[in-house]
């Protein structure tokens, strides 16, 4: 059994439906009984962060026809309806039961201090150093996200870190997938 710990960004693109290359990439890993997809609690709130984020922006554009300059001033308010909310609570929670995503808690004493090493070696931003300290604490084999800073800023301390995009090939023959 592989593990594949997935960033926020690859999700995104596969809950909101954003990239069908990346999508059918995870749907394929999903239905794979010789993979198991896994990500840490610190994406899983990332997660609904930016999806809440990306439909409220969808929504100044759409129903508000927004400007610009008009989205980016209001789009720290995420403005959402309770109903809006939930809808997005409960379009995570179904990806999670659905895919029987592993989501990993920090383990309290390694992860911390991993956490603290990356921050200071690598100068990751803290929530990236939460979700690599997640995985390096994690029984997960490989690293996928799409964040192409992140990936070279850890291409050292995470050799088997890929980028979903510009890595997809190479994905499929170490998971063994078409």
């Amino acid at each position: 059994m592989t593990i594949v710990f997935l960033d926020t960004c690859v999700l995104l693109d596969y809950i909101e439906n954003r990239d069908r290359t990346v999508a059918h990439l995870i749907q394929t890993m999903i239905e794979d009984e010789s993979i198991e997809i896994a990500t840490s609690i610190f994406n899983i709130i990332e997660l609904l962060d930016k999806v809440q984020e990306i439909r409220h922006m969808a929504k100044l554009v759409t129903q508000n026809k927004f400007s610009f300059d008009e989205i980016a001033r209001d789009r720290q308010s995420k403005n959402l309806s309770e109903s809006e909310r939930n809808d997005i609570l409960s379009d995570i929670n179904k990806f999670q039961e659905d895919s029987s995503i592993i989501v990993y808690q920090m383990d309290k004493s390694k992860g911390y201090a991993e956490v603290v090493r990356l921050l200071s070696e690598i100068n990751l931003k803290s929530q990236d150093a939460l979700i690599v300290g997640s995985y390096s604490t994690s029984e997960a084999e490989i690293f996928v996200s799409k964040d192409s800073s992140l990936l070279k800023a850890i291409k050292n301390q995470i050799p088997n870190s890929y980028h979903v995009k510009n890595d997809m090939k190479s994905i499929k023959e170490r998971l063994s997938i078409r």
